[in-house]
């Protein structure tokens, strides 16, 4: 039996290495089955996010055999610890309502402490130890299996160099000219991995400070939350001014002197942090008190007056209300 299952699951890997975009058809039908079961049957907000949670791991465990057949990404020390860090991200959510409809709403916040506290501990260890440079969310991002297809297709040119964590360039061995061609200088900063994206840069002390502020931010916000109760002004003003302290460190950092700080991944991440804070419209007490009677004016009039629009709207103004009493949409980070 050990064996049969040992060879299928080789089987599995030979098939996903040679057919990624097959394979990724596949997740993203999965994640469509999970929008068909929101609001159609019992407990469908559990089911939902089991199938939506289980495509998320599915998409990481098909990326990690596509990367360990083709080595598109380096191992990095934190690898471990990333890969934890994104399954929880993926599975919060079904976490968090599991446990509520489990062991009720003590559970539940026992649950979301835990889960917030492992996150923050472990990003800061990625930061600090690792020296992860800005942790992303999720840790391990999806591959671009696209642009491998199309690097399968036509001959890539090769990796001038690549960046250790230190900051410290080195030199491929199969991009080394001729020794009377070769000027022996380090290769510029602006090489990339092998996936095709541009190495991280080190943060200096004023950006470790910004990120810490973002890492410690849920933790502190749920205490104050405990506090002051879920629903208080304090608690979401705390997190806000976090969120717009840490953006603004790292904003004004970059913008001094005349050479870039961040790579292109870093700002793409802060620019997510950014169109984040969007989510405080659908955050207690601003939610309660501004935005929702306006929210469901406007998605009952476009969902009235524009046709076909409504099939859209209505279920999506009936699902608001599950988004915004679930802690991980709102809180998460």
């Amino acid at each position: 039996m050990s064996t049969s299952l040992k060879e299928l699951y080789l089987s599995y890997k030979k098939w996903v290495s040679d057919n990624p975009m097959i394979a990724s058809d596949f997740e993203t039908s999965a994640k469509w089955i999970s929008y068909i079961f929101a609001g159609r049957i019992q407990n469908s907000s559990v089911i939902t996010e089991l199938v939506y949670s289980m495509s998320n791991l599915l998409v990481l465990f098909n990326d990690c055999i596509i990367n360990e057949s083709r080595r598109t990404l380096p191992v990095s020390s934190g690898s471990t610890l990333k890969t934890w860090l994104t399954v929880l991200e993926y599975a919060e959510v079904f976490l968090e309502i599991t446990a509520k409809s489990v062991w009720g709403e003590r559970g539940r916040w026992i649950l979301i402490g835990l889960v917030q506290s492992f996150k923050c501990i472990t990003r800061l260890i990625l930061l600090f130890t690792h020296k992860e440079h800005i942790v992303q969310i999720p840790p391990i991002p999806p591959l671009k299996r696209r642009l491998l297809a199309k690097q399968d297709s036509q001959d890539s040119p090769a990796t001038i160099g690549f960046s250790l964590k230190s900051g410290r360039i080195i030199r491929c061995v199969n991009s080394a000219s001729p020794t009377h061609l070769r000027s022996w200088k380090p290769p510029a900063f602006t090489t990339t991995l092998p996936d095709g994206s541009i190495p991280d840069k080190p943060l200096d002390q004023n950006l470790l400070m910004a990120e810490t502020l973002y890492i410690v931010k849920p933790v502190l916000h749920l205490c104050s939350m405990l506090r002051f109760g879920p629903k208080a002004w304090r608690p979401y003003l705390l997190s806000l001014f976090m969120d717009v302290a840490s953006l603004h460190m790292f904003r004004t950092v970059k913008n001094q002197g005349g050479t870039p700080c961040l790579s292109p991944r870093q700002k793409m991440e802060l620019s997510r942090r950014e169109v984040a804070l969007l989510l405080y419209i659908l955050r207690s007490p601003f939610y309660e008190r501004y935005s929702q009677r306006r929210i469901n004016r406007i998605l009952e009039g476009f969902s009235n007056n524009l046709p076909l629009v409504g099939y859209i709207l209505r279920p999506l103004a009936q699902y608001i209300p599950h988004w915004q009493e679930t802690y991980f949409y709102m809180w998460s980070s």
